[in-house]
């Protein structure tokens, strides 16, 4: 992607005011913008408005002695001196693009006004290893000498047509694809976290930044491809949707990116309005056409690529024949740009199933719905000492797929097999397996360290856990406290912090927000925020993942450094866990049980139930909470 952009214009045709609107559009999209704009005020002199942190101040002296003239243009020296200073504030290392309007013939040819310190600012800014994109704002007749004199030939010259007149209209294509159920629906059909189908969030995202949107698919409402195009993939819809609306630059989005954000579709079309050219992001050297703007030109290219030579890949018109604007697309994650199209792309723990949904006083509806993955995980684990290894099934668990080797280390840590990472030699996934109900799973190996003593239990039964009660035939109360006693109280925490707890667990439960039916653990800390969080069908499976996680981690992260919050009922069983892994405060959005709440007492936790955005209940050791 270029690094300097040249906008090249005549004397007088408003290109200030449009480029202050392309700068609004670019902010809209998150960037940060640094530099100045050179517009003329109500006395005819031109002033410098510095752009840094979104300023829009205008510099603006009485009329003194040595202003500097050129025609009938007037400009001030204490405005160059503020122009310069506006350019190196924005080499801060969060500055997007750097403005300059605009170098003129005062520093082109009189080598005065911004110069000799644009110059310097210019050599400044080549030395950097992480530079913001630079636009410079140069008269059409000085290009020339300008380009030679700053040593700008690398540069991407925008001539400026397209830039100062009114842009063709920008139409949306929605590509909705065919009718494929691998993902056990139709991708439109999915439901979509925020409410409604995976087509309608599509949809209502495309029409924020275009009036008009076409739909590409045999669905509801969609339009199917022309006969001339069909059977291509994403380029008939692409084609059919051009030969619909001529004329028109075409912002595309695959109904396949459920979790695409705003920002992407802002910086592909304000990438546009400055270029005028199509758009498209990269990620690990992959054009990503699906999520893009194809210019009227270049819709006009693609459309003889098929006819005169049969291509039919966007990917590879994107890569060998076009030119597009390529956007890098780090982090994808922020943008949202990851492409949802086999079941494996969902959402650790989501399936979809059509339901029949059924409600007094309105019509029956067949829909669409998310459901909680679950699925058995058999346990093994290799132990004794060398040269006599034995292998034994310890557990079979119904849990939520993902994360098995974070479950199988705090399920063992939680037992009694092992007290850290060091115990435990390898873990290795054993593929699918079939349970003894029938049931298709997966199974773990865990080889442990040589001679490491086991807990005395009889392992030669093999203990079946639910996903709601864990394994039965725990060890007695007391046994718990005497082994498990928490450290007193080494922090407190805010009150106004816990209660924003639940609230920001519920923005990162993906799972549960795609269903409704899985539970949380997550590990928070008041300096670092969320630290970790784990999911599960099952509320002990998603503790022994998090504890699993945190056996992992150079440094123990738990103790009194943060809170664990589970999303249901605090049981015994997830007391006991808690304890086990030294967490001193267990928090639930539910009721905690009386077994609970007295193994609580006993090793010393501060137990906090019902935890909401305005109450909570405090069942024990009330110390690490703030007291009025």
């Amino acid at each position: 992607m270029p690094e300097i952009y040249i906008l090249s214009v005549p004397v007088q045709v408003g290109k200030t005011t449009r480029l202050g609107a392309w700068i609004d559009e670019v902010r809209d999209g998150g960037a940060q913008v640094g530099g100045f704009l050179m517009p003329n005020n109500a006395q005819g002199l031109r002033v410098i408005r510095p752009l840094t942190d979104g300023a829009t101040d205008e510099v603006v002296e009485a009329p003194v002695d040595g202003d500097i003239a050129i025609g009938r243009f007037r400009f001030r020296s204490a405005a160059f001196a503020a122009g310069l200073e506006a350019l190196h504030e924005a080499l801060d290392g969060q500055t997007d693009w750097v403005v300059v309007d605009e170098i003129g013939p005062l520093e082109v040819r009189r080598e005065t006004a911004l110069e000799p310190g644009f110059s310097a600012w210019l050599a400044l800014w080549r030395s950097l290893a992480q530079r913001p994109k630079l636009l410079l704002v140069i008269r059409d007749f000085l290009l020339e000498e300008a380009q030679s004199r700053y040593h700008l030939e690398d540069a991407m010259v925008n001539e400026g047509p397209w830039f100062l007149s009114e842009l063709p209209p920008v139409a949306g294509v929605l590509l909705a694809g065919g009718a494929s159920r691998r993902m056990g629906l139709p991708k439109p059909q999915l439901p979509h976290p925020e409410g409604g189908t995976w087509m309608d969030h599509g949809l209502a995202q495309l029409k924020r930044f275009v009036e008009s949107v076409f739909i590409s698919g045999e669905v509801a409402g969609g339009t199917a491809d022309a006969p001339l195009w069909a059977g291509h993939g994403p380029v008939s819809g692409l084609l059919t949707a051009a030969d619909a609306w001529p004329d028109r630059a075409l912002l595309v989005r695959g109904v396949d990116y459920p979790d695409l954000q705003d920002v992407a579709l802002s910086k592909l079309m304000a990438a546009y309005r400055l270029t005028g050219r199509s758009v498209c992001f990269t990620q690990h050297g992959h054009l990503e056409p699906l999520v893009a703007v194809y210019g009227e030109a270049d819709l006009a290219w693609i459309r003889n690529l098929m006819q005169s030579e049969g291509i039919d890949s966007l990917q590879r018109m994107l890569r060998d024949h076009l030119r597009p604007l390529v956007l890098p697309a780090h982090p994808r994650e922020a943008l949202g740009l990851i492409s949802r199209d086999t079941p494996n792309d969902l959402p650790p723990g989501v399936r979809h199933r059509q339901i029949l949904r059924l409600r007094t006083g309105a019509a029956d509806e067949r829909r669409p719905d998310a459901v909680v993955e679950e699925e058995p995980l058999e346990i093994q684990i290799a132990h004794g000492p060398d040269g006599e290894r034995t292998t034994t099934p310890l557990s079979i668990t119904m849990r939520t797929p993902g994360r098995d080797a974070e479950l199988v280390l705090g399920f063992l840590r939680t037992e009694g097999f092992i007290e850290d990472f060091s115990d435990v030699v390898s873990i290795q996934s054993l593929g699918a397996v079939v349970a003894e109900s029938g049931l298709a799973g997966a199974g773990v190996l865990c080889t442990l360290r040589a001679g490491l003593a086991l807990p005395e239990r009889d392992m030669t039964r093999n203990v079946y856990t639910s996903s709601s009660c864990g394994v039965c035939g725990k060890s007695a109360i007391d046994a718990i406290a005497n082994t498990c006693v928490l450290p007193a109280a080494e922090a407190w925490w805010s009150r106004d912090w816990l209660h924003g707890l639940p609230q920001r667990l519920r923005e990162a439960q993906p799972a549960f927000a795609a269903t409704g039916g899985i539970h949380a653990a997550a590990w928070f800390e008041p300096e670092a925020g969320l630290v970790q969080v784990c999911e599960d069908v099952g509320r002990h499976n998603a503790l022994d993942k998090l504890i699993g996680w945190g056996l992992m981690q150079t440094a123990p992260p738990f103790g009194d450094r943060g809170v664990l919050l589970v999303s249901g009922r605090a049981s015994y069983e997830l007391v006991s866990k808690a304890a086990v892994a030294g967490m001193g405060t267990l928090a639930a959005v539910g009721a905690p049980s009386s077994l609970a709440c007295e193994l609580a007492e006993e090793v010393g936790m501060t137990l906090i139930g019902f935890l909401q955005a305005e109450r909570m209940n405090i069942y024990t050791h009330p110390e690490r909470v703030e007291t009025p």
